[in-house]
């Protein structure tokens, strides 16, 4: 019995356990999943460190409410808050009493990061046997946080097995076990000591402060023997921070660092387009340098590292690092270094995880300190790097606010200032072109009045650049574009897609005038120009000129055209101009004319071209219309008085059309076609003609008109026979045969003669027919050793002399001199009758 009833009890009490366990998982599940619905939220990243703080304590404060909401236990969430904003006080407090402390906290905070970080590696290693690194490496990375901002030169020669694994250039090697000499020849001069900067008394216990540091770091060396170059301190102020300065103008004017090339975002666009995810960080390092002294209360000391200010160090640190960049690369890592600033970029996090790892080993293999403080290992799609801030999830990148604050600031000076200093003007242009990968040519194109001016400052030696200058008519539209526009064009899509264009341009110039075509996407001619110069238009410069043709061309459609506009020139200069603007006050003058024309008509975008692919335009610049003359107004006049009222002109354009409707000898906007004799049907269906053609198509105009029986006015030139040949026409033969070449500019003249010249006396030696073959095999010899530019001028050089020559438009140019059409003096209306 009592059996049965242990039994009954022992269930019993059984079933209420169970129960009470199945309500505790319950009540735990329950919670569990409130947490995970509320998930913790990232602050986002800003450039300057101040704001960085305040947002993460922020969104921390945020997280903790959130979660203790979900939990419902708001009591013991409103307790953490409470002792996170105390616990905050007290650190603001403590940092106002000596801002030095929040280095010293920084430092703290990136210790205990690297070594959380450092156990997440050694466990990820473990489970994936494929990684880069192994446990054991991943063990030391704490020693690198630990020895973050320090800069021990001892730690490069030490790691010299490392670079002799992946390096076998010699040079490098002795750099890195070494140190780097400095080169100087015997008849360099070595600065003299100074004395003290007048900054450096008004900080002196900051330098006492900053030097006890650097020698506690092995940067900077006590010496006691007199050292040959002693170079002066300073201290520079940036806001609240300072900066001591080795002052080494006088040492960097005998050093010539070698021409290199540095990369930064412009380096790494490409890959950005099809990234999602990065990471970037920043070493710290010190090169052995020969001794670069300063002297500081009687004791002299040298930098054992490359101190800032050094003109060869970003030359020897670039060509140093770039063994570690080149190993990365071979990896498959994608990463970009500008000095001590990297960058990684990747498809994915996975992918850029483990190029981190890697990078991390291969820095700390190699010896050098990370800047923890300033690194941001975790990938994340919004990063800022060298300035820029970049959002690979809007794919669009901007400067940080800090450096759009600097820029807005300097424009708002130029703004308010009647008549700004130089130095104001030089402030606004520098933090422009640190926009450049952002604002691209317009950047320049847009401020060259302002360019003008601090180059006309820079060239008068005596001048000071805090000279007040008013600003210029020019000077005031650039700054008012940069306030209406600035917003807009300092930013940028990484996913930029070129429009296709609508309309093609093309526009070119000779030594007599210029010529313009106009085509659709087809390439069918919509519209066609040949003008010819003034006396002075051969005297211009070959840019001018090009420009020229460009500008008219251009305001001519201008107020006919819609669309996508490319304009096609074979001038590298114009093109340049046409993009970046000019210095040459005449020639961005000319440039600001087109840009307005084109701002009617659409977006737009300047290509340079072949000589060879610009042939049409190329002629319509010399074959000139010498019969385009036009008739004075009260003839006409008189004739509608006389005939009645004419309705259309068969031989004109629309400079010197008499009616609305109109027939043209080329394409052009408002023509109602072009070569009459082609539309004769629908233009005798328009009413009364007006009459004036060429004298050539006298003979075929009557015969039309009396075939058609059709009634018309004709008006000829009365005044001006046709000159009779003479003795004298064999000497207008003889100068038809030198016509190619004089109608070029003498320069270009020249230089086709010596072309030219220089192919005959190549065949001579060869002994090879002078022919079109000759001339191929002389341009394949040629090709072995010059560029495309100078076989496209031997190319035309070979045309201009072989080219075929028009004896009708010679003789027409030796009987009636032309109307100008535009760019030169207007020759007077003749009457006829």
């Amino acid at each position: 019995m009592a059996d049965a009833i242990n039994k009954a009890a022992l269930k019993e009490f059984g079933e209420e356990i169970l129960v009470k366990v199945a309500e505790l998982i319950s009540v735990g599940v329950d919670q569990r999943k409130k947490e995970k619905e509320v998930e913790e939220e990232k602050p986002p990243k800003v450039s300057l460190k101040g704001i960085q703080k305040n947002i993460d304590f922020n969104f921390k404060i945020k997280n903790v409410l959130s979660k203790a909401m979900a939990a419902d236990d708001l009591e013991n969430g409103v307790k953490e808050v409470l002792e996170l904003i105390k616990s905050r006080n007290g650190e603001l407090l403590l940092l106002d009493s000596d801002p030095n402390l929040l280095q010293t906290k920084e430092k703290l905070d990136a210790e205990i990061l690297g070594k959380m970080e450092a156990k997440v590696m050694e466990a990820e290693t473990a489970r994936e046997a494929s990684a880069a690194t192994n446990a054991k490496d991943m063990g030391t990375m704490p020693m690198i946080v630990n020895n973050e901002g320090k800069c021990f030169p001892e730690r490069l020669p030490k790691a010299i097995e490392f670079w002799e694994s992946i390096c076998n250039v010699e040079w490098v090697l002795s750099v890195i076990e070494d140190g780097y000499k400095i080169q100087l020849n015997s008849e360099t001069i070595l600065p003299e000591p100074q004395g003290l900067r007048p900054s450096v008394k008004r900080h002196e216990e900051f330098l006492i402060v900053e030097i006890k540091r650097l020698e506690g770091e092995g940067v900077v060396v006590r010496v006691e023997e007199e050292p040959r170059c002693v170079s002066p301190l300073h201290v520079v102020e940036q806001g609240k921070k300072k900066r001591m300065i080795l002052d080494l103008r006088e040492l960097n004017e005998s050093l010539v660092p070698p021409r290199f090339k540095l990369e930064n975002l412009k380096t790494a666009w490409p890959f950005l387009e099809n990234c999602e995810i990065c990471g970037h960080f920043r070493f710290q390092i010190r090169l052995s340098s020969y001794k670069n002294s300063s002297r500081f209360k009687r004791s002299s000391r040298f930098f054992a590292g490359l101190p800032f200010g050094l003109s060869i160090a970003p030359w020897l640190f670039t060509k140093i690092f770039k063994v570690l960049v080149q190993k990365w690369r071979a990896e498959g890592i994608k990463i970009f270094l500008y000095l001590d600033d990297g960058l990684v970029v990747g498809e994915t996090e996975r992918e850029v995880a483990r190029a981190v790892r890697k990078v991390r080993e291969d820095l700390h293999n190699a010896g050098v300190c990370v800047a923890e403080e300033k690194s941001f290992w975790v990938p994340d799609a919004k990063f800022t790097w060298l300035g820029y801030e970049c959002d690979l999830v809007a794919k669009e990148v901007r400067g940080t606010e800090k450096r759009m604050a600097t820029w807005w600031s300097a424009l708002d000076e130029l703004r308010r200032s009647l008549a700004p200093t130089v130095l104001d003007r030089m402030k606004f242009l520098g933090c422009l072109a640190s926009f450049e990968l952002v604002a691209g040519d317009i950047g320049v194109a847009k401020a060259r009045w302002m360019m003008q001016v601090v180059g006309e400052n820079q060239k008068k030696k005596n001048e000071s650049k805090l000279a007040r200058k008013k600003k210029s008519p020019g000077e005031e539209k650039e700054i008012e574009f940069w306030r209406a526009r600035g917003a807009e064009l300092l930013r940028r899509n990484l996913l930029e897609v070129e429009s296709k264009p609508d309309f093609f341009l093309y526009t070119d110039a000779s030594a007599r005038g210029i010529g313009g075509l106009l085509k659709n996407e087809r390439q069918d001619i919509l519209w066609k120009m040949t003008e010819i110069g003034d006396g002075n238009f051969e005297k211009q410069s070959s840019a001018w000129r090009e420009l020229t043709a460009v500008e008219v061309a251009s305001a001519r459609i201008s107020s006919n055209l819609k669309g996508r506009v490319q304009v096609l020139v074979d001038s590298q200069a114009a093109v340049s101009v046409l993009r970046r603007g000019s210095m040459k006050p005449e020639l961005h003058s000319l440039a600001e004319r087109v840009w307005h024309n084109l701002e009617n008509v659409g977006e737009s975008s300047f290509l340079w071209i072949p000589r060879e692919k610009n042939v049409e335009a190329d002629e319509a610049s010399r074959n000139f219309d010498f019969d385009d003359w036009g008739i004075a107004e009260r003839v006409f006049s008189q004739a509608q008085r006389m005939w009645g009222e004419i309705k259309v002109d068969w031989f004109a354009d629309a400079n010197n059309k008499k009616t609305e409707l109109y027939f043209s000898r080329y394409p052009e906007f408002g023509t109602s076609g072009v070569n009459v004799f082609e539309h004769v049907e629908r233009a005798e269906r328009m009413g009364l003609p007006w009459l004036v053609p060429p004298p050539v198509l006298i003979p075929q105009l009557i015969k039309i008109m009396r075939r058609r029986r059709l009634r018309g006015v004709l008006v000829i030139s009365l005044n001006r026979p046709p000159r009779q040949a003479g003795k004298e026409f064999q000497t207008h033969l003889d100068k038809l045969k030198a016509a190619p070449l004089e109608s070029k500019a003498s320069s270009t003249a020249l230089a086709y003669k010596a072309e030219n010249k220089r192919r005959k006396d190549w065949i001579i030696e060869k002994r090879v027919p002078l022919n079109e073959s000759s001339f191929l095999l002389y341009l394949v010899d040629r090709a072995k050793g010059i560029g495309s530019s100078a076989l496209s001028k031997i190319s035309a050089a070979y045309q201009a002399a072989n080219q075929g020559i028009s004896v009708y438009n010679d003789t027409s140019r030796m009987c009636r001199e032309p109307k100008d059409n535009g760019i030169g003096v207007e020759e007077d209306d003749e009457d006829f009758e």
